[in-house]
């Protein structure tokens, strides 16, 4: 494990043991994190040449929350912000939020 994967994962096992974040495997939790990451960030935007969340704020904010959201954490704007922009026109998909 990486000194920035051992980094995030400490992040995690306090977020769990405060109640945080909801009880997850910290591993698999910071495997996944960094490879949303790297497909959202590198990938997606070099394979398909379209924008991505470097270029792009509201797919920035987005990708935060998916993250955020999946470690269990819900925020007090989640029921009053919509975000309803697709913002990637050339990818399907539609709304984000």
């Amino acid at each position: 494990m990486s000194q920035m994967s051992r980094a995030v994962d400490k992040i995690l096992q306090v977020g769990v043991a405060t109640g945080q974040f909801k009880a997850i495997g910290t591993r698999a939790a910071v495997s996944l994190v960094f490879s949303l990451l790297d497909t959202v960030y590198l990938l997606v935007p070099t394979l398909m040449n379209v924008p991505g969340p470097m270029d792009d704020p509201v797919l920035a904010e987005a990708t935060k929350r998916f993250i955020v959201r999946g470690l269990g954490v819900v925020e007090e704007s989640d029921s009053e912000q919509v975000l309803t922009r697709n913002p990637n026109p050339r990818m399907p998909g539609g709304d984000i939020g």
